[in-house]
């Protein structure tokens, strides 16, 4: 008898190529070419374990327990089937956490044996800015973790070879609700499971608002009507108006988390401070000189940070790259970053002001602005974070544009060959006349100004640059 893992491929009739896999003893023949389909509608940059993230992704420990715990509670009650909220939006605005959470909540329920299927959108990432790969990316997750559930999806594939050309909803109907409700109850694990569909950054999908409506709208009607599934979804965003609009018309069926309001991080930012701290005053170059200092920082440090952070981790995690910085001395670093004063006329400080500051400062020190500010522009407005791209597109070296964004470091860094914006709240402030001044990016001027270089050199756009 062949054991769960062997295979073996063989031709039928027809030609095509079938793979033919034993679950036990019932041989189940799966359509090889149909998960050669599914494979290449995913989206793997927004899986869960991608490697586009790392375990910075996820949120410091011993931060924001109160906010998981309560979430995974919901998650486990979702097995119930009388239980009507199987829907969580958590919503925050930028900088307040939403993706950090996300990603922990999949690791502990991971941990817990619970099926998790992730999409995390993100509005550089042609791949992850549209709701076009969400399905197939989903169903992928659900294929690898649910054996006969793949069975039934790649069936459906197979009879309907252009099922992704199809409308959202009979995609989500086809390759996620009727497998699972297909194989519910028909295997020992199938009795105890539980599922959580988990989509990120929603709102990171730029004009694509009607196709967000549809997406809550079809997942909010499979989930009242398919309440004995132990299936629960998490969705989080920012609060925008079309978007709180539909969640907050479906009613108490959804649970909403609002981060600004309901789960306050004062103490979590204040146990990240201190553990940060602790990490520089042991590994930074200077440790030696630090620890010379004595009590450092002060009380009165810590608390002029969190005076500014208005419950944002973006302002704190912000400051704590900019003191960590390996080149410079963090106690000089701190006295700069706690000495900067609002960039806004307004008398009332916010995290926006207080950032700003910060990042007024950190563009004020560069050594070649223009060169800077002409590589960032590339990087928001064509949407391409790889070094080899750029480094072709203006036919300058690679080392070059390390050093020219160097002063970047506590927004911006290289990872691997790609540049990686550390916050979503950057771009929102160079597009922001009112609040970038000198350092805004125009785009119309800057994408203007990107093709003549192009036209220039006479060479040809690079291709997913989106000019």
């Amino acid at each position: 008898m062949m054991n769960l893992e062997e295979q073996q491929c063989i031709q039928d009739r027809t030609g095509e190529v079938r793979r033919y896999q034993l679950w036990g003893s019932i041989a189940t023949t799966i359509p090889f070419a149909a998960f050669v389909q599914l494979q290449q509608c995913v989206a793997t940059s927004a899986l869960h374990e991608s490697a586009e993230f790392t375990s910075e992704c996820i949120c410091y420990p011993n931060t924001r327990n109160t906010l998981l715990d309560s979430i995974i509670i919901n998650i486990d009650r979702a097995t119930a089937p009388q239980e009507t909220e199987k829907f969580i939006w958590i919503n925050g605005a930028a900088g307040s956490g939403k993706t950090s959470i996300a990603h922990s909540v999949a690791e502990r329920c991971l941990g817990r044996g619970i099926i998790v299927a992730t999409f995390f959108f993100g509005r550089s990432d042609p791949n992850r800015n549209t709701i076009h790969s969400v399905v197939s990316t989903i169903a992928y997750q659900l294929c690898q973790q649910i054996p006969a559930a793949k069975r039934i999806i790649l069936s459906a594939i197979a009879g309907d070879p252009l099922i992704f050309d199809k409308a959202f909803n009979a995609q989500f109907q086809m390759l996620v609700i009727d497998p699972l409700l297909r194989v519910q109850g028909k295997t020992e694990r199938s009795r105890t499971w539980s599922i959580l569909l988990l989509l990120d950054g929603l709102d990171e999908c730029p004009g694509m608002e009607p196709h967000q409506i549809i997406l809550i709208q079809t997942i909010s009607k499979h989930l009242r009507q398919s309440h004995t599934l132990p299936l629960t979804v998490l969705i989080t965003s920012r609060p925008e108006s079309h978007l709180s609009m539909q969640f907050t018309g479906e009613g108490n069926f959804i649970r909403h988390v609002a981060l600004d309001t309901s789960y306050p991080a004062h103490n979590d930012i204040r146990r990240y401070l201190n553990a940060k701290f602790d990490t520089i005053k042991t590994t930074h170059p200077l440790k030696e000189d630090i620890t010379r200092l004595g009590k450092w920082p002060s009380t009165e440090n810590i608390q002029k940070i969190m005076s500014k952070d208005s419950g944002q981790f973006i302002y704190a995690a912000v400051v704590m790259n900019f003191v960590s910085d390996g080149q410079s001395y963090p106690p000089d670093q701190l006295d700069i970053a706690l000495s900067l004063e609002s960039c806004s006329s307004s008398t009332s400080l916010s995290v926006w002001t207080a950032l700003d500051s910060m990042y007024h400062h950190v563009f004020s020190q560069l050594k070649d602005l223009p060169q800077a500010i002409l590589l960032v522009s590339f990087v928001i407005l064509a949407e391409i974070v790889s070094l080899v791209a750029i480094a072709a597109f203006f036919d300058i070296p690679l080392h070059r544009i390390r050093t020219t964004l160097g002063g970047l470091s506590s927004v911006m860094n290289c990872q691997g060959n790609n540049l990686v914006l550390l916050h979503a709240s950057l771009p929102d402030f160079l597009l922001d006349k009112a609040r970038s001044g000198a350092y805004y990016i125009n785009p119309t001027e800057w994408k203007t100004q990107l093709c003549v270089i192009s036209l220039k050199k006479s060479v040809a756009t690079p291709e997913g640059i989106n000019l």
